[in-house]
């Protein structure tokens, strides 16, 4: 199967241009004008890759990101942000907000599809398209689900325990304050108290238990937690 890559451009001229240089390199190319209609495409299908402008009209480039980080099937895509003229306070916010990589207008086409390669090769397999597997985990992005173990037992997990579920598992062995964790879950607009993290937390390992998968989710007393493939 084809690589996609969803490019979000307001700029005609250049949406054109990256279509041309992606069909080019064998990718399949989607195009968005705006952050709306990006969103319309992401509910439809799932693209390998993102380009985001930095530069759009009604929200920024950095908070369309924000959005995306977010949502818990869109966590495991990448994204280049493009510009011409970002500071580095900027690059920064951005690689802090979830960013994998930048490209300064203007480049050429073989930059872009080196940027492209260098990153999709970085991805470990378990974490591209629409399903996770990790630990003896299948985490179905699209519709919720997670199965265990070689028999593909589907686990009972609920919703916001999911959202957590996907977020430490294609970061696994990083340790996440509960701050780190209402910001990339819940979103920094929620009014969600840093203890309600750990209440959701308590509902995972309940969920996981069942496969003892529960191990894997761990406590770094007095950092946060994380999801380990080391139990």
């Amino acid at each position: 199967m084809k690589d996609s890559v969803l490019v979000v451009e307001e700029d005609e001229s250049s949406r054109i241009q990256l279509q041309n240089i992606l069909q080019e390199a064998g990718y399949i190319c989607w195009l968005a004008s705006d952050v709306d209609n990006a969103r319309l495409k992401l509910e439809e299908a799932r693209p390998t890759i993102i380009l985001l402008d930095w530069y759009q009209t009604g929200i920024s480039g950095l908070d369309f990101l924000r959005y995306l980080r977010k949502k818990a099937y869109l966590l495991a895509v990448p994204v280049i942000m493009l510009s011409d003229r970002l500071i580095d306070s900027e690059r920064i916010s951005a690689l802090e907000t979830g960013a994998d990589d930048f490209l300064d207008k203007p480049f050429s086409a073989g930059e872009l599809i080196a940027r492209i390669q260098a990153i999709l090769r970085r991805i470990d397999n378990r974490f591209r398209g629409d399903i996770i597997e990790v630990a003896g985990l299948r985490i179905e992005l699209l519709n919720y689900k997670v199965f265990a173990g070689p028999l593909s037992t589907q686990l009972n997990i609920g919703r916001m325990a999911f959202q957590l579920l996907v977020f430490l598992a294609v970061n696994p062995e990083k340790v996440f304050s509960r701050g780190d964790l209402v910001e990339n879950v819940w979103g920094l607009d929620s009014n969600v108290n840093k203890r309600t993290v750990d209440v959701h937390i308590r509902y995972l390992r309940r969920d996981l238990a069942t496969s003892g998968h529960d191990k894997h989710l761990q406590t770094v007393r007095g950092c946060g937690y994380r999801f380990s493939l080391k139990v």
